[in-house]
């Protein structure tokens, strides 16, 4: 909601004022904002993509039902 916000201020500054440095100002300001929220959900996260791993007694069980599989030698 505030990129559309964002959004429609510029342009309207932009028509009202006759100067297309204010949608200029406002594109940039949607890509910090795109840019500060792609950041905040990576850092929230990364746990569950990156640093969680499979328990060991499970991760031996599918290691032994992958080497006794002909198709996977």
């Amino acid at each position: 909601m505030t990129g559309v916000a964002l959004a429609f201020t510029s342009v309207t500054l932009a028509k009202y004022f006759e100067n297309p440095l204010f949608d200029s100002i406002g594109s940039i300001s949607i890509g910090i904002l795109l840019g500060a929220v792609a950041s905040f959900l990576v850092k929230r996260n990364v746990a569950s993509l990156v640093e969680t791993s499979m328990p060991m007694n499970r991760l031996s069980v599918v290691k032994n039902v992958l080497e006794k599989d002909p198709v996977v030698r």
